[in-house]
């Protein structure tokens, strides 16, 4: 343990230490306030499923599509980022052939029919490799 002068130069030395590396409290306090604004930034108003604040706008009008199928033609009631959205316009060909696959492949996932294509993706049943009882 520091004696006398040794104990109060250290002390500053901490202080100065912490004062540069630290946020200061007035940071800290908007750093919060925006992850509580971003918190609910993209929140469905039925629902209140949360999604983040770069989902796009396309993902929005995806999520009132599948949860929300009865009331899709107004996706501003869910959103109000959405209003005035046009799905037609933005969507990628390539997005949407690739969101048919993943949907195809939870389709098969679902319906738990076929045990063979599971065993071949490489799941095996019985004993553990290297236990030889």
């Amino acid at each position: 343990m520091a004696r006398g002068n040794q104990a109060i130069k250290s002390q500053e030395r901490n202080a100065k230490a912490a004062a540069a590396a630290g946020k200061s409290p007035e940071e800290r306090a908007a750093a919060k306030k925006k992850v509580e604004q971003d918190k609910t930034a993209n929140q469905c108003a039925v629902c209140k499923q949360t999604f983040l604040v770069n989902a796009s706008d396309l993902q929005l009008y995806q999520h009132v599509l599948t949860k929300h199928d009865k009331d899709a033609s107004t996706p501003e009631k869910f959103f109000p980022k959405l209003k005035g959205y046009d799905p037609s316009a933005k969507a990628a060909p390539a997005a949407a052939a690739k969101r048919e696959k993943v949907v195809e492949k939870s389709k098969k996932q679902k319906s738990g029919d076929d045990l063979s294509a599971l065993l071949s993706e490489g799941l095996t049943v019985g004993k553990k490799k290297g236990n030889k009882k």
